[in-house]
């Protein structure tokens, strides 16, 4: 299941497309793999987790707080767990939608925001799509509720649960961008 709510997010885009989204093919000379987007966040979101993990041993020693910072840094290295396991399964995620999509980045956010950043191959009127993304806003949220917390939770992640998709252009400009939350 943890695949298959990320390929389904995958799949909206390319319905979004489907429904007369596609605007100019850009060069693909002209755009190249944004991979280090993935290798940076994941050493941010390493950073990020031994930062909190200091400030937790911080509370602990003072005594006051602990067990609140215990699970927030128990959330936090959870999260990182559960993009580094996503990253993994990235090609596997996306498979049959190369054509579509140029690149796909997985981001951590502390204290457990994960976004998922979809590169189009081609580029997309963002007037145009953002219509779209928009009318699938419902389809989206059932994704979330259904799926994508839900996973998050098992994982650990229980402190300010958020997903957020993004897509891009060819040349790096936001075509569209949603942060949801759980609807319960």
């Amino acid at each position: 299941m943890l695949i298959s709510h990320h390929r389904t997010a995958a799949i909206v885009g390319l319905a979004v497309l489907t429904l007369g989204v596609a605007g100019c093919s850009s060069d693909a000379d002209d755009a190249a793999p944004t991979t280090e987007s993935t290798v940076e966040s994941t050493a941010t979101a390493g950073e990020s987790t031994a930062e909190t993990t200091e400030e937790s041993t911080d509370s602990a020693d003072s005594g006051a707080g602990s067990s609140d910072s215990d699970a927030a840094a128990s959330s936090s290295e959870a999260l990182d767990e559960f993009v580094a396991t996503l990253q993994e399964n990235a090609d596997t995620m996306l498979a049959g939608t190369e054509d579509v999509y140029l690149d796909f980045a997985i981001e951590a956010t502390h204290p457990g925001t994960v976004e998922y950043i979809y590169t189009f191959a081609d580029e997309v009127d963002p007037a145009v799509a953002a219509d779209g993304f928009e009318s699938t806003l419902e389809t989206f949220q059932e994704l979330t509720d259904s799926a994508a917390f839900p996973e998050m939770e098992a994982f650990g992640i229980t402190e300010d649960p958020r997903i957020i998709y993004t897509y891009l252009n060819p040349d790096g400009s936001e075509v569209w961008t949603h942060e949801f939350v759980p609807s319960s």
